[in-house]
């Protein structure tokens, strides 16, 4: 999104403040997904800490 709008900005307001790349693209995207994936994780982690320790069914 951020490289989107860096495209936009610099072909209607004709500043260029920052160049966008498809480097930068690739990146911030594999960034996104790895940063998804370990939040899957964390949850996954947590759900069982919990369950362990008997707080769902103490609480439900």
């Amino acid at each position: 999104m951020i490289e989107t709008m860096q495209l936009i900005v610099r072909a209607f307001v004709g500043i260029n403040f920052r160049i966008a790349d498809v480097n930068d693209l690739i990146s911030n995207a594999t960034g996104a997904v790895i940063g998804f994936i370990m939040l899957l994780l964390f949850v996954k982690i947590l759900k069982k800490i919990i369950k362990i320790d008997g707080y769902i069914d103490r609480h439900l």
